[in-house]
């Protein structure tokens, strides 16, 4: 049986389990993301990516409108968030793959095509800088570890605040009943069924 190549077994979405910085100069490593960061990185088969890196527990903006806002809250937001998507490449041999920066969070990064070491072993996907880079005014390596994403296993409680706050702050537009949304796809789908005479009543 022949065995997957890198980019075969790369394709999928990963969910973040550690961002390290390590220092050229030696000294300790840090975490810009904390020591918890929440993060998912997918590839596609077509041959794009995405990122998205985040500390956990950021601050919703107290005005609930994402372009109203503090110059704080602004900071805070943009200092705990990496996020960018692209074409990816994957060299087969050297056990690297590049990003391609279509668009992303950081203007800067936008158009570059950055290149990544990979290493895959199980159900954990590890990626670092193929050479140093700037980081919080320091020349560092970053090092990410990746575990194969598993919706049955993400927190996705602690995404539901935001949408209460929708609800509170959108008095016009209330959250909908979602059970009768369901319903009433069920007797579109069944009213298409039978006048196509897929189902005969």
């Amino acid at each position: 049986m022949r065995s997957r190549s890198l980019r075969e077994r790369l394709i999928g979405a990963w969910s973040l389990v550690s961002y390290e910085e390590r220092p050229v100069d030696g000294s300790p490593s840090f975490y810009p993301m904390g020591t918890s960061p929440k993060g998912i990185i997918m590839y596609t088969p077509d041959g794009f990516m995405s990122a998205q890196l985040s500390k956990p527990d950021r601050k919703p903006f107290s005005s609930g409108d994402w372009f109203q806002a503090s110059d704080t809250e602004f900071r805070d937001e943009a200092s705990s968030y990496i996020a960018y998507t692209g074409p990816f490449q994957v060299d087969e041999e050297r056990e690297q793959l590049t990003h391609s920066m279509f668009i992303s969070l950081l203007p800067n990064w936008a158009g570059q095509t950055q290149p990544r070491l990979v290493r895959i072993e199980g159900d954990r996907l590890f990626l670092s800088t193929a050479s140093p880079i700037s980081s919080v005014g320091r020349t560092v390596n970053s090092y990410l570890a990746w575990r194969r994403a598993d919706i049955s296993t993400m927190q996705m409680s602690s995404w539901r605040p935001s949408l209460h706050g929708i609800s509170r702050t959108c008095t016009k537009h209330p959250t909908p009943d979602l059970r009768r949304i369901d319903l009433s796809l069920q007797r579109v789908l069944m009213t298409t069924a039978q006048t196509s005479g897929i189902v005969r009543v």
